[in-house]
């Protein structure tokens, strides 16, 4: 008999997640560095140029693109013109990400070329 109440008692699990949850995010921002290392940020400022998300244990990338879906370059011509905010964050793939990342450590613009190719969809 005891089993029984024992059984029927409602439980919460404190593993559990509940539908109501707020999704576990997780960011990683990145911006230019120096010895071959793109620099990491906590945050979105004028200083980063793309974010790891990790949501639920997915992974997803961005990186910021301009018009004509071309990869923001923090050292180009029109980069002082531009605000940070005018460059929104767009998904990309994890090779396009990498070559990117690259970029930004190393300031070789080839890893730049590289990374674009990869948005216009020549290899995704």
């Amino acid at each position: 008999m005891r089993q029984k109440i024992q059984d029927s008692i409602f439980k919460i699990d404190a593993n559990k997640r509940s539908e109501f949850d707020a999704p576990d995010v997780q960011e990683i921002y990145y911006g230019p560095g120096s010895r071959s290392q793109a620099a990491i940020y906590e945050r979105a400022d004028s200083r980063t140029c793309a974010k790891q998300m990790t949501k639920d244990g997915k992974v997803s990338y961005a990186v910021r693109l301009g018009q004509g879906h071309a990869i923001y370059n923090p050292w180009g011509i029109f980069a002082m013109e531009l605000s940070y905010r005018d460059i929104p964050f767009q998904n990309v793939t994890k090779e396009c990400f990498d070559h990117y990342l690259r970029f930004l450590g190393s300031g070789n613009e080839a890893w730049l070329d590289n990374a674009q190719k990869f948005v216009g969809g020549l290899y995704g």
